[in-house]
C-alpha cells in the first residue's frame, strides 16, 4: 500500500511538472519570436541612422522581452531541479521495492528447492493442520511456477524501469546544464542592450526643444483625428436608428442616447465581436507594441505625460494592415502626412487603422477578418508604425485587451 500512494504521488507530480514545463517552453517559443521580431526592426532602424522615439521605445519591449525570458529560463531550471529531486525519490523508491522483490522471489526459490520431489511436496500438504489449509497448500503447489514466473518477469520490468529512470534523470541534468549557460548568455545580452536603452536615451535627452515640439504636433494629430472619429461614430448612429428603429420597434433608444440601433446581422456581429475579446487577430501579421493605450509618462521627457488613444505597432517595411473582424468600412480619413486612417464598424463597436498607404478598401464595403486594407507607411520619424484603436460607441477600449496574447 506504500509503494501504491507513493506511485500515485509521483505520477501526480509529475503530470503537474511536464504541464509547467510545456507551458514554459511555449512561454519561451513566443518570447524568442517576439525578440527575433524586435531585433530585426531595430536592426533595419540602425541602418537609416535616424534616431528616434520609435528606437527607444523598441529597445525598452526588447529589454522588457529579454527579462521575461531570463524568468522564463529561470523558472526551467527551477522545474528541471525539481524534475531531477522527483526523479532520484522516484528511482529510491524503485530500488527499494526491486529489493523487497528479490527477497520474496529468493524465498520462492528456497521453497522451490525444499519441495523439489514429490515425497516433499505430499509431506508439505499432510502437515498442514486442517483440510482447509491442506487445500490451500495444493493449490499453492499447483501454481507455483506460474507465480514464480510473474515474480522473475516483475523483476526485469523493474530492472528496465530503473534503468529508464536513471537515463532520464541523465537527461535532466543535462538540460539543467545547458539552461544556466543558456541563461549567463541571456543575462549578459539583457546588459547589452540596457546600455544601448541608456545610450539612445541620453542621445533623445540632448533634444529635449524637438521631442517637445514633435509631441505637440502629434497630441494635435490625435486630437483631431479622435474628433473626425467621433463624428462619424455619431453619424453612424443617426443612420442606425433612423434605418433600424421603427423595424426593431426599439422603445429604449431615443434622441438623448448615444447608442447604435441594431438590425439582426448587425446585432449578431455585435455580439460575436464581442464575444472575441481577448481572442482577435492582431491588425497586422507581425509587429512590437512600441505605445500602449492610456496616459503614461513620456520615455525621456521627464514630468511629462503623452496620452494614446490606441496602440502603436512598429512593423517591418512592405506590411499591411488587416481588419480583426468582419464588419464595414464607415470612413476613409486623410492624415496631414498623406496616408489614410480606415474605420470598421463591428455592430456597436469600431476598429481604427491609422497611418495606411494605398487603401485596398472602399467606404461603406463589407469586409472580413484579416482582409488587407493596405499597406503600412511611415511616420513623421520615417518609421513604419500602424496606430490601432477600438471603440465601443463614442467610448474609447484599450486594444490589447482584445487582440490576442
Amino acid at each position: 500500500m506504500r509503494y501504491f500512494v507513493l506511485l500515485l504521488l509521483f505520477f501526480i507530480s509529475f503530470q503537474l511538472l511536464a504541464q509547467t514545463k510545456t507551458e514554459l517552453e511555449n512561454e519561451k517559443a513566443k518570447l524568442e519570436k517576439q525578440i527575433s521580431i524586435t531585433s530585426e526592426l531595430i536592426r533595419k532602424n540602425n541602418e537609416s541612422k535616424n534616431l528616434s522615439l520609435e528606437q527607444l521605445q523598441l529597445i525598452n519591449s526588447q529589454v522588457r522581452a529579454q527579462q521575461a525570458l531570463i524568468d522564463n529560463i529561470t523558472a526551467s531550471v527551477e522545474a528541471t531541479k525539481e524534475e531531477i529531486a522527483n526523479k532520484r525519490a522516484r528511482i529510491n523508491s524503485l530500488k527499494e521495492e526491486l529489493q523487497q522483490l528479490k527477497d520474496e522471489y529468493a524465498q520462492m526459490i528456497y521453497f522451490a528447492y525444499l519441495t523439489r520431489s514429490p515425497e516433499m511436496k505430499l509431506m508439505y500438504i499432510f502437515s498442514s493442520s486442517s483440510m482447509t489449509q491442506a487445500f490451500q497448500r495444493m493449490k499453492y503447489i499447483q501454481e507455483y511456477s506460474a507465480i514464480r514466473r510473474r515474480q522473475a518477469d516483475k523483476i526485469i520490468e523493474m530492472q528496465a524501469e530503473i534503468e529508464q529512470n536513471i537515463a532520464e534523470l541523465e537527461d535532466a541534468r543535462a538540460e539543467k546544464v545547458a539552461l544556466l549557460k543558456e541563461l549567463e548568455v541571456k543575462k549578459i545580452q539583457l546588459d547589452q542592450q540596457k546600455k544601448e536603452q541608456e545610450d539612445i536615451a541620453d542621445d533623445l535627452k540632448d533634444r529635449e526643444k524637438e521631442l517637445k515640439s514633435q509631441l505637440r504636433k502629434q497630441q494635435q494629430q490625435a486630437n483631431k483625428l479622435k474628433g473626425q472619429i467621433q463624428a462619424i461614430i455619431s453619424k453612424e448612429i443617426e443612420e442606425s436608428r433612423k434605418n433600424n428603429a421603427a423595424e426593431n420597434n426599439n422603445t429604449n433608444n431615443n434622441d438623448n442616447k448615444t447608442e447604435f440601433v441594431l438590425s439582426p446581422e448587425e446585432q449578431r456581429i455585435s455580439n460575436t465581436f464581442e464575444g472575441n475579446k481577448g481572442r482577435l487577430p492582431w491588425p497586422v501579421p507581425q509587429g512590437i507594441i512600441i505605445g500602449t493605450f492610456g496616459e503614461h509618462p513620456h520615455p525621456v521627457l521627464a514630468g511629462i505625460k503623452v496620452k494614446n488613444n490606441g496602440i502603436d505597432i512598429s512593423v517591418p517595411s512592405g506590411e499591411n494592415a488587416r481588419s480583426v473582424f468582419e464588419g464595414k468600412v464607415s470612413g476613409i480619413i486623410g492624415l496631414p502626412n498623406g496616408n489614410k486612417a480606415i474605420i470598421i464598424r463591428h455592430g456597436e463597436y469600431l476598429t481604427v487603422y491609422s497611418n495606411i498607404t494605398s487603401v485596398k478598401v472602399q467606404k461603406d464595403q463589407q469586409v472580413t477578418a484579416k482582409q488587407v486594407l493596405g499597406p503600412v507607411g511611415k511616420n513623421d520619424n520615417n518609421q513604419y508604425v500602424l496606430h490601432f484603436e477600438v471603440w465601443h460607441e463614442k467610448t474609447l477600449q484599450n486594444p490589447q485587451y482584445w487582440i490576442s496574447k
